[in-house]
């Protein structure tokens, strides 16, 4: 109730220029942030990771199935055995290739003459033990899949806020401006009226050049805000993957669409567990790491596979040939496996510890994201009734000096007490709206797209 009183009372104007007849269409915080995160490279970027992600997992699966090969190969020899074993293949060994009895009987055989081979060979292996080593790598890929997925989520979060911190500093930086014109157009009032009572000696030359010097601040202030105006619209394109140079034009002010009160702490906590990403991509990883224990287990028992062969070293169907059976590998020793699956036993331990690590830090952050929008709802309130003193003190000094009762030096100082009180307020109406969308964030819900729901489950905050 006080934030809207005080919002009543502000001058119009105050937190932003009204968009002039004929205008394009201001833009909305929420659409910012979609095309934020339609735009975002790193968004895209982690589109493409989950992509991938799921083709590995597809290709873990491959353990399940046959293995089909087509072997093709070509060579020349005059190796005895070689040779021999090469017309074998080929169906092509007679009597001659065993020299002769009256002569040289085994003369061919160990001086041949140059033989060429070409084979051809389709083999099929088709798995049927590995020691569960399949099994633990599909768990592996679907687990890093997942983690693959809510790090996206998480990336984002990132994306979301800063985009809604691009475009509350666009407003904030406009109000500056605003803020300052009007004290601008108040000091030059200030300065007129020492003037005039200087040119009827009711002022001495002092008053008038302390206003004047007043004037030449606020409009170095004012230069200064509008050059931050002109970065803050800059970086506010860049989040949204535009031009830097795009005109930029927002359809509401600083002070409009405040949030509303947030649920309790031990509400927000609860959420942030159940649906924070970081926790999630956590948990998954803690998943890979226990498969991957698995995996390096399974390296240590026996892989048997069926094996087929079908092979043809000739073009006709009479010098084909085929293999068929069963056949076992078991490493006994060497290659480092028991090594290996220590090294994934401190992996999980790692993931484990980690885990509870990204527990702990998430409540601090949602805690301390809590207490600051608690802060920065309660300094509103506060510095609220500072601007409205320092209003009527700047009316009332001003009165006085009309009249001879109070002095330039009264004036300036309490027109610059009603532009900090200001200033101050527009800071408090930033911190808060961005101190609403941090708390979105630590709780794992889209900064203004997602609704931050009550403890009863109903929209604490109808417009994000």
């Amino acid at each position: 109730m006080v934030i809207k009183h005080l919002l009543r009372i502000l001058p119009v104007g105050l937190l932003g220029a009204a968009l002039a007849p004929g205008a394009a269409q201001g833009l909305e915080l929420r659409e910012a942030v979609r095309q934020a995160l339609e735009n975002n490279s790193q968004v895209q970027a982690q589109r493409h990771q989950q992509e991938a992600a799921g083709y590995r997992t597809e290709a873990s699966r491959s353990g399940y199935l046959p293995m089909v090969d087509l072997e093709v190969g070509a060579r020349a020899t005059n190796s005895p055995a070689q040779a021999f074993m090469a017309k074998l293949n080929q169906g092509d060994i007679d009597q001659s290739d065993f020299g002769d009895p009256a002569g040289d009987p085994y003369g061919t055989l160990n001086d041949p003459d140059t033989t060429s081979d070409l084979a051809t060979a389709l083999v099929l292996r088709q798995p049927l033990y590995r020691g569960g080593a399949t099994s633990a790598e599909v768990r592996r890929a679907r687990s890093n899949q997942e983690a693959m997925s809510r790090q996206a989520d998480r990336t984002r979060l990132d994306v979301a806020l800063g985009a809604t911190k691009a475009f509350l500093q666009v407003q904030l930086a406009e109000a500056r401006v605003a803020v300052t014109e009007e004290a601008l157009k108040a000091a030059r009032e200030h300065l007129r009226i020492a003037e005039n009572r200087l040119e009827t000696g009711a002022a001495m030359r002092g008053d008038m050049l302390q206003a004047r010097t007043r004037v030449s601040e606020l409009e170095e202030q004012l230069l200064a805000h509008r050059n931050e105006v002109a970065v803050a619209k800059s970086a506010l394109n860049e989040r949204l993957g535009r031009d830097l140079d795009a005109p930029v034009s927002l359809d509401r002010d600083l002070g409009e669409d405040l949030p509303a009160e947030a649920p309790g702490l031990e509400v927000l906590v609860e959420r942030a567990i159940a649906k924070r990403p970081t926790i999630a991509a956590t948990e998954a990883e803690l998943g890979a790491a226990r498969a991957g224990v698995d995996a390096a287990s399974a390296e240590l028992l026996p892989r048997i596979n069926l094996e087929a062969r079908l092979e043809d070293h000739r073009a006709s169907a009479a010098d084909q040939s085929w293999l068929a059976g069963v056949r076992m590998d078991w490493r006994l020793f060497g290659g480092g496996r028991w090594a290996s699956r220590n090294a994934a036993e401190a992996e999980r331990f790692a993931a484990r510890a980690q885990l509870t690590d990204i527990r702990r830090k998430v409540r601090l952050e949602v805690k301390q994201a809590k207490l600051d929008l608690d802060t920065a709802r309660r300094r509103l309130d506060t510095v609220g009734h500072a601007v409205a003193s320092a209003r009527e003190s700047l009316r009332t000094n001003t009165d006085r000096y009309r009249q001879g009762a109070a002095t330039m030096v009264e004036v300036l100082d309490a027109q610059l007490a009603r532009q900090q009180a200001r200033l101050r307020q527009l800071e408090a109406f930033y911190d808060l709206r961005l101190s609403h969308a941090r708390l979105q964030k630590a709780v794992g819900q889209t900064p203004v797209l997602d609704r931050l729901a009550g403890s009863d489950g109903s929209d604490a905050d109808p417009r994000g």
